[in-house]
């Protein structure tokens, strides 16, 4: 009966914090902005489909520690993807937040406003891959 319990619990507090991690991305824009830039609205449903099963089965994969072996191309695949996503989504946020036209505003900045955005994105790639290195 107390193994029943804990999983309701689980399921219900995992199901809380996914709730709250897509209302998270609806809000922030990032899939619609994806979609228009893209010009892709006839494919919504797909977008959403997308989401949902890719959020489904990297769950199960987690909790139930499956692995799959991808070999060196795949974790190159999965990498860049996942790098993608976490850019696009760190991006947008910061964008909701107005964090570069204030930026730029306060520092007078006048050219370069993609040099800097990419040196972000690279101090991103490098710390991670030394934190990636500092954990082996």
């Amino acid at each position: 009966m107390r193994f029943v319990i804990l999983g309701i619990i689980g399921l219900m507090s995992g199901v809380g914090v996914a709730g709250g991690l897509f209302a998270f991305i609806v809000a922030i824009g990032v899939i619609q902005r994806l979609i228009v830039k893209s010009r892709t609205i006839n494919y919504e449903r797909h977008y959403e489909n997308c989401i949902i099963w890719g959020a489904t089965i990297a769950n199960i994969v987690y909790v139930f520690r499956i692995s799959i072996p991808l070999g060196i191309a795949g974790i190159v695949i999965y990498g860049t993807f996942a790098g993608m996503y976490i850019g696009t989504q760190a991006m947008a946020l910061a964008e909701t937040i107005k964090l570069l036209p204030i930026a730029v505003r306060r520092t007078k900045i006048k050219h370069g406003l993609q040099y800097i955005v990419t040196a972000m994105a690279c101090g991103k790639i490098i710390g991670s891959a030394i934190g990636l290195i500092m954990n082996k």
